[in-house]
């Protein structure tokens, strides 16, 4: 009888934890809820969005000259893979124009390497040649 009055009497057991030196103070428990709101991300836009934007621009033309100036004007700032590219410019009906697009469009692929890609595209050996001196230096 007389134990159990003494334990009930006694102080309950530390946390587990890290032991405390007689007289320190426990420090309080981190704060834990959602933490900071994730910003938006804010970074250049990818080279899909900047490809659905050059596209929608020369589909909403119907003469080759008017899409050719869509092309430039919508192209500003634009990254682009090569396949990118050779999509682009088959939305074009003539290699001509094709040509005069992958001008304003070369300086914008980032995979230079996958220059092929673009060159593949054109029907006439000519049109490949000419593709081919387009390459941007590295």
């Amino acid at each position: 009888e007389e134990a159990a009055r003494l334990a009930a009497q006694a102080p309950p057991p530390p946390p587990p934890g890290p032991s405390l030196a007689p007289g320190q103070v426990p420090s309080p428990a981190p704060a834990v809820g959602p933490g900071p709101a994730a910003a938006p991300a804010t970074g250049p836009a990818s080279t899909a969005e900047h490809a659905a934007r050059i596209r929608a621009a020369v589909q909403a033309e119907s003469f080759s000259s008017d899409q050719l100036s869509a092309l430039e004007s919508s192209a500003r700032g634009a990254r682009l893979t090569a396949a990118e590219v050779r999509e682009i410019l088959d939305l074009l009906s003539f290699s001509g124009d094709q040509l005069s697009a992958l001008k304003t469009l070369a300086p914008t692929v980032v995979d230079p390497a996958n220059w092929q890609v673009i060159v593949d595209g054109f029907s006439f050996s000519t049109d490949r040649e000419t593709a081919r001196g387009l390459l941007p230096p590295r």
